[in-house]
């Protein structure tokens, strides 16, 4: 069996919602870091 990716990218904590997002966008973070960079996108 694989290993479950659980660790964000951005802020380094471990979450559940990592995986579900990597499947979805590619990107291996969080909801919250989702949400800031979506609320803050860096220019």
């Amino acid at each position: 069996m694989s290993k479950v990716i659980k660790k964000c990218e951005k802020c380094g904590a471990l979450n559940d919602t990592v995986y579900a997002n990597y499947l979805l966008y590619g990107f291996m973070i969080c909801d919250s870091c989702k949400l800031s960079e979506t609320l803050f996108p860096i220019v």
